[in-house]
């Protein structure tokens, strides 16, 4: 009966010590870090499609499964991605979402993603990652007095060349 109590009274520490947020042990919660690892093109061009690749991972009680999503973000706009839901898929401790976007201007854009929480696991926010976009190269047009004369001189010698053609000259086959 005696060996009894103490293992009673070892489990019962036991369950006490594991019974709070982020333990090692099954039951408690886990917290995460998200961080985006990867972009398919950087820097990419304007309208080309991009896909970001965020990782969450669990730092505490890998005994746990991770659910939800990943939201990612342009500043303070959330990006939409081609495929939603950006759901977290993988396994325990290391988890990840996919998002292909495009962006329809040049320039740095600093995104970021946010990972909502799920399953026993806490939300976490990454830190900024820098996606460079270039602008399209611009197709050079004719603009103000160089598009007047080049039409003047397609509708004048359009008109000079079918006078030609309905005049009565010698080199006109008959």
């Amino acid at each position: 009966m005696r060996k009894f109590s103490r293992l009673w009274a070892a489990l019962s520490i036991v369950g006490a010590l594991t019974a709070g947020a982020g333990s090692a042990f099954a039951g408690g919660t886990s917290t995460t870090t998200t961080v985006i690892t990867a972009s398919s093109v950087n820097p990419s061009t304007v309208g080309q499609n991009t896909t970001l690749t965020a990782t969450v991972n669990q730092t505490s009680n890998a005994f746990n499964t991770c659910t939800g999503t990943v939201t990612f973000m342009n500043g303070a706009t959330p990006l939409v991605c081609a495929a939603p839901p950006r759901n977290i898929s993988g396994a325990s401790p290391t988890y990840t979402a996919t998002c292909t976007v495009s962006f329809p201007t040049g320039g740095p854009q600093s995104l970021t993603a946010s990972y909502a929480g799920g399953g026993s696991c806490i939300a976490s926010n990454s830190g900024t990652f820098t996606q460079n976009v270039n602008a399209v190269a611009a197709v050079p047009t004719l603009g103000g007095w160089a598009a007047f004369l080049f039409t003047a001189l397609m509708i004048g010698g359009g008109l000079w060349v079918m006078a030609r053609r309905n005049s009565a000259s010698p080199f006109t086959p008959a």
